[in-house]
């Protein structure tokens, strides 16, 4: 009787929880561990971090002992009035970091001064738009363990953002474009390149903080 006990508790917890993919996830050709520049609201975002591959793809987690399903891998848009700015985030897979190689999740942003971004439509400001990223005002960032109580200040780098497409699409608003940039955190120097991102935007992406 204890065995059949033990095998019901493993079909719920197996059960319980699953990934669900909303993403179309479309390889480089010439390097398939990171996704392909595109334009049809794929739900991904790629670049290489200090040449490791670094790859964000937008999936649901459900769970049987919760109502509330968990995204990740997603496009979030914090905006913060007090700052007069907006931070861009993409959620990505886990990377190895410092001189011990520990794997740490890892996220990465954009500040940007003077946009304020409440609502999808807000996006058409940045369309075509080439964003220098001073690393002073604006500027890009890596986050370890999606920690972003430590936005700006020394962590800040210095680049490029590229916004090369806002489109709406029916219901939703997408919006791609390419970045890169450079920044020296926790003694360690930190090039972010080839980056490229694909994803469609909606209502519940964005917050204030």
């Amino acid at each position: 009787m204890r065995l059949s006990y033990i095998h019901i508790i493993l079909v719920l917890l197996l059960s319980s929880c699953y990934s669900e993919d909303e993403n179309t996830f479309i390889a480089d050709p010439l390097d398939p561990r990171v996704p392909q520049y595109s334009e049809e609201g794929a739900n991904t975002a790629g670049a290489y971090i200090n040449e490791e591959p670094w790859v964000s793809r937008k999936s649901t987690l459900y769970s049987g002992f919760s109502s509330s399903p968990h995204t990740s891998g997603t496009m979030s848009f914090l905006t913060s009035p007090d700052s007069n700015g907006t931070l861009i985030a993409f959620q990505g897979a886990s990377i190895y970091v410092g001189e011990n190689q520990s794997r740490q999740s890892c996220s990465v942003g954009f500040f940007l001064k003077d946009f304020e971004l409440f609502e999808p439509e807000d996006l058409f400001q940045l369309a075509g738009k080439r964003i220098e990223l001073d690393g002073v005002e604006s500027f890009g960032q890596v986050y370890y363990n999606s920690d972003f109580n430590s936005i700006g200040g020394d962590y800040s780098g210095s680049g490029i953002l590229f916004v090369r497409r806002v489109a709406r699409m029916g219901t939703h608003i997408e919006i791609s474009g390419t970045f890169g940039f450079t920044t020296d955190q926790s003694n360690e120097d930190i090039d972010v390149f080839s980056g490229r991102f694909d994803y469609e935007v909606f209502e519940e992406q964005f917050e204030a903080f």
